[in-house]
């Protein structure tokens, strides 16, 4: 019985080591063919930075962020219907040296509020100048500004994105190496 133990952990012990060669030696796994491209749209270049969805709508408009601090609002089709170019406002930009949106979330608190990642970005000055970050909130709808929240520059130098959890109870966002929920 002892002997019957002993050989049942040595070939136990062979096949663990030889699972990792085994794998190196099997060819990849095929590609199943599900995944079929039915349509492909050029959206605009100045979408590029981000993007969301306005949830509670059968035919959801869809939110971006782009180039610096533009922010913008389409129907489904991707039909512009509301934009701004530079939305930070002038005393947002004095009081905190912010010049750039990073990728923004909507979240359905307060009537739908479109959160956008604020941040300083100046390249030929080092990058991240002010060393703080900050959550705008602008009207889903109109895009017009209605306050940010300035974020502890302890822990967060900037913000370059937010996403709300699926049940509306958090703001996540990432400093470092660390996800950060609020």
């Amino acid at each position: 019985m002892h002997l019957a133990r002993i050989a049942v952990l040595i070939i136990s012990a062979a096949t663990v080591a030889a699972l990792p060669a085994a794998a190196l030696a099997a060819p990849g796994a095929a590609d199943p063919g599900i995944w079929q491209l039915k349509r492909a749209t050029t959206i605009s270049f100045t979408y590029w930075q981000g993007i969301s969805s306005v949830t509670g709508y059968a035919d959801a408009p869809l939110l971006f962020t782009g180039v610096a601090e533009g922010a913008y609002r389409t129907n489904s089709k991707l039909a512009q219907a509301v934009g701004n170019d530079s939305e930070i406002p002038a005393a947002v930009k004095a009081a905190e040296s912010y010049n750039h949106i990073g990728d923004g979330s909507f979240d359905q608190a307060e009537g739908g509020r479109f959160l956008l990642p604020l941040e300083c970005y100046y390249p030929g000055a080092g990058g991240n100048t002010c060393k703080t970050g900050s959550i705008g909130v602008a009207d889903p709808k109109s895009l017009g500004w209605r306050y940010y929240v300035k974020l502890d520059p302890s822990v967060i130098a900037k913000a370059m994105w937010v996403e709300v959890s699926p049940d509306g109870k958090y703001a996540w966002t990432s400093s470092g190496d660390d996800l950060l929920a609020f």
